[in-house]
């Protein structure tokens, strides 16, 4: 089945070298991004023989998705726990980011991509909330997991992943280190792991409410300036 803009995942091992997160203008001009135009030529080429992880988190700043890289680092933590909790290296993981994987330039194109958000949610492996406890650069609001919940896209992409894929690959980044779990892929986590269950007793209520998309916020950024902002 056809998608109505290209998913344009990284390597995980590319993100941990470029140092920030960086316009999807500037890594695909670099070379670096790797897209898919249909469904099944995700499940075909990408899905069957790698890793995948969908990153969802809020914007720092009007202008800029993590203006002091603090996000950036949890994210880090974060493919690497998904790299030891697989046991495969970080070449075999790739990322979705919206800044990185959604145009920033052109306005249509960025539409089409930001419609395809339900979908592109639902087809990867794996979706973790990033929400460490920091500071919107401009508005001086805290941003954390609970600010994160307020926000319409951000349950629409939680609902999105849980109608196909359940709880069991639901995580949240804060930053520290998440309790060690036990795992249908590799049993124990190690220690440190950057991971904490999202949804650790299965569905419940309180889950069922943070997945409610009309009862959240409307005053999303992600077509504000530059493709984003808080």
């Amino acid at each position: 089945k056809e998608i109505q803009a290209p998913l344009a995942l990284i390597r995980a091992s590319d993100f941990l070298e470029i140092g920030s997160l960086q316009s999807h203008e500037a890594l695909r001009d670099k070379g670096v991004l790797h897209f898919v135009d249909t469904t099944s030529q995700f499940i075909e080429t990408v899905f069957t023989r790698y890793v995948t992880v969908f990153f969802s988190h809020q914007w720092l700043a009007f202008g800029d998705p993590d203006p002091r890289g603090e996000q950036y680092a949890v994210m880090v933590k974060a493919a690497r726990s998904i790299a030891a909790l697989e046991k495969v290296p970080l070449e075999d993981i790739f990322l979705w980011v919206d800044v990185i994987s959604i145009s920033q330039s052109c306005r249509s194109v960025q539409t089409l991509a930001i419609n395809s958000l339900p979908c592109f949610a639902s087809l990867l492996k794996y979706f973790v909330t990033v929400c460490p406890t920091v500071k919107h650069a401009d508005t001086g609001a805290v941003c954390n997991k609970a600010s994160y919940h307020e926000r319409c896209w951000c349950r629409a992409e939680l609902m999105s992943f849980w109608a196909r894929n359940g709880t069991e690959r639901m995580f949240y980044a804060t930053g520290g280190s998440g309790a060690a779990r036990r795992s249908e892929v590799g049993g124990e986590e190690p220690e440190g792991m950057a991971l904490e269950p999202m949804a650790p007793e299965g569905v419940t209520e309180s889950f069922v409410d943070a997945i409610k998309v009309f009862h959240g916020s409307p005053s999303c950024c992600r077509l504000g300036p530059a493709g984003g902002g808080g």
